[in-house]
């Protein structure tokens, strides 16, 4: 018995376009209202992809539809071609001013302190039509590029990101941050009063844990562990008046004002901060020419 041959007429670019973004919005109805269709168009284009893969490509839920393992390797598929189009239609030298494509880039609290607002800016001046838009990664930053949620991310080095293509933007350690009027006269905390010291910890996210946190396991050590919070702003309320401290990347302690003492911390962690980023994107002139401006503004905060 023969293997039936799949219709490749069927599949054309509006359809892998219309399936990236239901597989995006994890909705029929949500992306047939981005579209300006109707649900039931949307539904006959993603019945002839399903002709010509042999697969359902989505199952319904509750809250939608849950894309198909065969789903995941069309999406890969669909977003690698649709750039590649992308850049085939953008012929000649990238001009940042006629710009006008929507990027993602997932990210956490410190980036997007220290390197998020000088990009805007220069957005604002190189790229006024360019839309940029913020993630959280905590720790799904590898899976939020794969999937083709985000187009960039920037983090310390994460296991599960092999695979991806990456640069160093920043060596990094941990230091501690504590009121001015805090009482801690020191230049140099010791291991002991580091332990011992009342802390607010920052969690950034589920399943995420800081440099510094990972080290404390492995020695088998844990802070004074008085108060958690999920962002370094919270500490402008929680530390002043008292002896409490707190553990942040050097740079980010040091942007915490005069109203702040930052000392070296006897668990300093050095890590390296990253510009991730996937097959799909890593010749596209936009995206190369993001990544450019980002290890610009990465330059100005070297020590």
């Amino acid at each position: 018995m023969q293997t039936p041959i799949p219709d490749r007429q069927n599949l054309d670019f509006r359809a892998l376009e219309v399936f990236r973004l239901v597989y995006r919005m994890g909705s029929f109805s949500a992306a047939a209202d981005v579209l300006d269709s109707s649900q039931s168009n949307v539904s006959y284009v993603i019945g002839k992809l399903r002709k010509v893969v042999g697969d359902p490509l989505f199952l319904k839920t509750a809250q939608g539809v849950e894309p198909t393992e065969k789903a995941h390797e069309v999406f890969e598929f669909a977003d690698s071609m649709l750039k590649a189009l992308d850049d085939l239609v953008h012929v000649g030298p990238f001009d940042p001013a006629s710009a006008t494509q929507s990027v993602v880039l997932s990210c956490n609290h410190y980036q997007r302190e220290l390197i998020v607002p000088a990009l805007f800016a220069r957005l604002d001046r190189d790229a006024p039509h360019l839309k940029l838009s913020i993630l959280t990664a905590a720790d799904l930053g590898p899976a939020q590029l794969r999937q083709g949620e985000a187009d960039m991310l920037i983090c310390p080095r994460q296991r599960g990101a092999a695979t991806l293509h990456s640069i160093r933007l920043l060596n990094e350690t941990y230091a501690c941050v504590m009121a001015s009027d805090s009482g801690w006269d020191t230049t140099r905390l010791s291991l002991q009063d580091y332990l011992s010291a009342p802390h607010v910890t920052v969690r950034y996210g589920a399943g995420w844990r800081s440099g510094y946190q990972q080290e404390l396991d492995a020695r088998g050590l844990s802070l004074n562990e008085v108060h958690v919070v999920p962002s370094p702003s919270d500490l402008n309320m929680l530390l002043p008046g008292t002896q409490r401290m707190s553990t942040l990347p050097t740079r980010q302690a040091h942007k915490m004002g005069d109203a702040f003492r930052v000392l070296p911390s006897p668990l300093p962690a050095p890590f390296e901060v990253r510009l991730y980023w996937a097959s799909r994107t890593h010749k596209s002139p936009l995206h190369m020419w993001l990544r450019a401006v980002i290890r610009e503004i990465a330059r100005t905060l070297e020590p």
